[in-house]
């Protein structure tokens, strides 16, 4: 497959290659889509058929419980789809710019897109579960699963402690507002819905945008010794013997306009299958806010990438899994926290970052675990199987509270 897609070949006659514009074009647009197609596969991309199959069953009025989890099924890939075709654009733009891109626009995936749906719709305990089940997925559930598959290999994996320091001290500087929040309407005479739960929470994603851009600062510009620079870059030489035959410029190739309409394409359909989601949870008389944003959505987001960060820990790089899964955790909670926040603010609504106790709970074992676990600068897969464990107890706790 990847001798038809990308090799040219004199001896061989292409419609990509014909003189006649009417044939050229199109040509060239079914072979770059199929290159991205091609590129993208993994597991999820048997799921594509559910995408049509998800939308006609809502048009038809099934029941919810089906429409949901059809379309829930249906955005896997979609999800790598377009994280991969952002990938693209990234690794074809200039070093510099991939760095803001990857701190910035590198947030905006599709499970991102959901809570920003959720908030339109004015679903702020789905989006707010979100963020919390975000941190939680990533600093759990794909920090367990990565340790396990380095463990499989090596009795122990090493890691840059600075680094791991680094990301733990700002996952639990960013818990404290949560924190402060949760218990702060017990310390005056007002409801907590009033207006001070919701300056601080503002105030507090202001502050976390600051201390993020610092980060950024710290990590790109100031003290990029602590970081491995190969994390930004294409590994490969880790990379499958399929990937190393693709020339790097036919690849570099699907960043143009092919990538593009990847994007365009994937972004609407997962903005149509996520909006029937969310209506057909709302309408379900088993699904809650609460499980669907702490539970499904962010581990919809970890699935189509954890095998990815599973196979670099099997190779011994437990670095770039681990910066990966930990620097999602701070990205979620001093960039896409406060972007939601403030979103909200935006459209008149008052999200707060105030939790309930089982979520705060579950929010911090979830970081106190994981700082832990980080303090020696190694990891076997007892620790792995910790994270995953503590991961299932907190799932199993949040559906078990909102069960309807």
């Amino acid at each position: 497959m990847d001798d038809f897609l990308y090799a040219e070949r004199a001896d061989r006659v292409s419609l990509c290659t014909d003189h006649r514009p009417y044939i050229r074009i199109p040509a060239r647009g079914l072979r770059g889509i199929a290159r991205v197609l091609w590129t993208t596969f993994s597991w999820t991309t048997v799921f594509l058929p559910l995408i049509p199959m998800a939308i006609a069953v809502s048009k038809f009025r099934w029941s919810p419980d089906c429409v949901f989890w059809l379309n829930l099924v249906a955005l896997l890939p979609l999800f790598g789809a377009f994280r991969y075709s952002t990938e693209v654009l990234s690794a074809a733009a200039s070093p510099n710019v991939g760095r803001v891109w990857d701190s910035t626009l590198g947030a905006f995936n599709l499970d991102l897109a959901i809570a920003f749906i959720g908030i339109w719709r004015g679903q702020l305990i789905f989006a707010k579960s979100y963020i919390v089940g975000k941190v939680v997925a990533s600093t759990l559930w794909s920090t367990g699963v990565c340790f396990v598959a380095s463990g499989v290999r090596s009795a122990e994996s090493s890691f840059d402690e600075t680094m791991s320091h680094t990301l733990g001290n700002l996952l639990a500087t960013a818990m404290v507002p949560f924190a402060i929040l949760s218990v702060f309407p017990q310390t005056e005479n007002h409801p907590p819905s009033t207006s001070s739960v919701l300056i601080i929470s503002r105030g507090s994603s202001v502050v976390f945008l600051t201390i993020y851009s610092f980060y950024q600062l710290f990590r790109h510009k100031t003290h990029t010794a602590f970081f491995d620079p190969e994390l930004f870059v294409d590994s490969q030489d880790e990379e499958s013997s399929q990937q190393r035959r693709r020339p790097s410029s036919d690849i570099r190739d699907l960043g143009g306009w092919v990538t593009s309409v990847t994007i365009i394409g994937a972004a609407t359909l997962g903005y149509v299958c996520s909006t029937l989601a969310l209506r057909s949870m709302h309408e379900s008389t088993s699904l809650t806010e609460e499980v669907v944003g702490f539970c499904l959505i962010p581990l919809l987001g970890e699935i189509s990438e954890i095998t990815k960060l599973s196979r670099f820990a099997y190779r011994d790089r437990v670095d770039f899994a681990l910066e990966k899964a930990a620097g999602l955790a701070v990205q979620t909670m001093l960039f896409i926290g406060p972007l939601l926040c403030l979103f909200s603010w935006s459209l008149g609504q008052a999200m707060t970052f105030r939790l309930d106790l089982l979520e705060l709970a579950s929010l911090m074992a979830s970081i106190y675990l994981f700082n832990g676990i980080l303090r020696d600068g190694k990891s076997n897969y007892l620790e792995g199987a910790l994270c995953l464990g503590l991961y299932a107890i907190e799932t199993l706790a949040l559906v078990v509270r909102s069960r309807k």
